[in-house]
């Protein structure tokens, strides 16, 4: 049995990293990042190769616009959002999907003129019409997917909100979790394992398939399956490619070794399993719909998690993750890091090697009282003036400090927040004022 070879890191100026997990004899997933002075991720170049494979794009805001053939610069896929991260088309391949929505809500109404339908708490409850149809409990998570209108999948949850059991008449499939919220398999209703994973902190990095059969993970940067290899044969079994769809929707190759035997693994962005019955990932609170880049649900945290409450990852896939579905999280630049390649929230309170040196620590900020300003025009200005980082940043540091609290801490961090919010759009409203005067 072929072991594997250690990944190598390097780190370069500007703590960017560069790393190249490799095995023995099967070099799959080798790749080196490249950075722009914002530290956006705008290329991904194969071990070996001086020219990249991938190229990425950002608007001024630092949201992924353009996914590119790093050789020849050819657009693959492009996107256009709004002030506030509602994307607004979306040119994947050769066709280009326009995207609607409400003059007085953030809820997708159409993609396509195909048209969407909400509950009064923002799920998502058809698209569609009756092709695609979900049903929710009272605490907002999905029970059944339905199409056509018939029943594909029933599902269930414990008591801290992970869906443990999905069943469609008698045949059920149970899932365990360990203790940090990871997937550890999938079980019969005997408890027969179906598949189960094996990790490393964060890293995906064993499977037993396909008769409890070991199979070797191979991640990316983010800690998403890339390739899975046959250790007997030290081959490659299944795929999903780095250069597919950004946010996702590209489905793996279950057989690239053309043997055919399929091997299906459901695993995607951290937190992530794709399920064919509802056509949607499982993650963690939410379901994440890879073909729009969104949830199809508004946050349960609110603004805590963000501005955008349906937007996945601040739309910048490949540098931010989200694995319970509640507050997206940075991927790391510095070294001595847990988690996937080094995942963690810049911004907390605790954090040794934060990157930045802008922010104070916890996101404590000091500013002195002003009028209450108020409006939604307000908070779509300060978005459209300021580099999404620092957006980032102080949404970061505001979600670090109310999700840190007792109840009572919470409505005071709060309120202190939305003080903070107030004073920074006024500033920012009054700079605008200032600049217009002297163009003037």
């Amino acid at each position: 049995m072929a072991a594997p070879s250690p990944a190598s890191t390097i780190w370069t100026t500007a703590r960017r990293r560069s790393r190249t997990p490799a095995r023995a004899g099967c070099h799959v997933v080798g790749f080196g990042f490249g950075f722009d002075p914002a530290g956006n991720l705008t290329a991904l170049t194969p071990a070996g190769n001086t020219t990249p494979e991938i190229g990425l794009g950002y608007d001024t805001l630092g949201r992924l616009t353009g996914f590119k053939d790093g050789r020849s610069g050819t657009l693959i896929d492009g996107y256009s959002v709004d002030a506030t991260g509602n994307r607004l088309s979306a040119k994947v391949g050769t066709a280009t999907q326009i995207y609607s929505y409400p003059a007085d809500s953030h809820r997708l109404s159409a993609v396509a003129g195909v048209a969407r339908t909400y509950d009064a708490t923002g799920n998502t409850t058809a698209i569609g019409g009756t092709a695609r149809q979900y049903t929710y409990d009272t605490t907002g998570r999905m029970t059944q997917a339905r199409r056509a209108g018939a029943v594909t999948m029933n599902y269930r949850y414990n008591g801290k909100g992970e869906q443990i059991r999905r069943f469609l008449g008698t045949t059920n499939t149970y899932t365990l979790f360990d203790e940090a919220g990871h997937w550890l398999g999938d079980y019969d209703s005997n408890g027969a394992p179906k598949q189960q994973a094996i990790w490393l902190d964060d890293l995906p990095v064993g499977l037993l398939a396909n008769a409890n059969k070991l199979h070797y993970i191979e991640p990316d940067h983010l800690g998403s399956p890339r390739v899975v290899i046959d250790p007997t044969r030290d081959v490659a079994v299944w795929t999903w490619s780095l250069k597919g769809e950004a946010f996702g929707n590209t489905a793996p190759n279950q057989d690239p070794d053309g043997d055919g035997a399929a091997l299906v693994l459901d695993m995607r962005f951290p937190g992530q399993r794709f399920d064919a019955t509802s056509g949607l990932n499982q993650n963690g609170n939410r379901e994440y719909e890879a073909s729009t880049g969104r949830y199809s649900k508004s946050d349960p945290i609110g603004l805590r998690g963000g501005i955008g409450t349906y937007r996945y990852a601040f739309n910048n896939p490949l540098m931010w993750i989200d694995p319970d579905g509640l507050q997206a999280t940075m991927i790391s630049q510095g070294p001595g890091m847990t988690g996937p390649v080094g995942v963690y929230n810049p911004y907390g309170p605790n954090n040794p090697n934060d990157a930045s040196t802008q922010l104070p620590q916890g996101g404590s900020i000091n500013l002195p009282q002003i009028p209450e300003i108020t409006g939604d025009s307000l908070l779509e200005s300060l978005y459209k003036m300021s580099p999404l980082s620092a957006i980032n940043q102080l949404e970061q540091a505001i979600s670090n400090s109310i999700n840190n609290c007792d109840d009572d801490r919470c409505d005071r961090e709060w309120r202190e927040a939305r003080r903070v919010c107030r004073q920074l759009i006024f500033e920012q409203l009054q700079q605008a004022a200032g600049r217009r005067k002297k163009e003037a």
